[in-house]
């Protein structure tokens, strides 16, 4: 049976400081897959980044990378929410070349490409990604 585990705890944020978080799926005593996310000190602004993302390649296509998703964003909406703001906003950034399978998966996911930036990445640029939750 799988499960998801989200460390530290949002309770344990310490208030004015980013918070990063890691949410593993675990299945069997073996990770499965791995979503790591912050938020910056400022929560006013209302925006998580996914920092990345990774399930393993053997067990990918069967809903775990939107499973960690959605953890992710559950977690993220309680920081917030404990913060009284509100989590309006998800962003991230692939690799234009080689994360051609990520960019599947966040078109699936309601994610748009909003900016690209040049000149950031080895031979290719870096894209980014953005979905409104509002």
């Amino acid at each position: 049976m799988s499960e998801l585990l989200s460390k530290p705890s949002v309770a344990s944020h310490a208030i004015g400081a980013p918070f990063f978080q890691s949410v593993d799926l675990i299945d069997d005593n073996r990770r499965l897959g791995t979503l790591t996310w912050m938020a910056p000190a400022d929560l006013t602004q209302g925006a998580m980044q996914v920092c990345d993302i990774r399930v393993d390649p053997a067990h990918r296509r069967k809903g775990y990378g939107h499973a960690l998703l959605e953890e992710a964003k559950l977690q993220a909406a309680e920081l917030f929410r404990a913060r009284e703001s509100t989590l309006r906003r998800v962003w991230l950034v692939v690799a234009q070349k080689t994360d051609m399978t990520a960019r599947s998966f966040l078109t699936q996911e309601g994610f748009h490409h909003v900016a690209t930036i040049g000149n950031v990445l080895c031979k290719q640029d870096a894209l980014v990604y953005s979905k409104g939750l509002d």
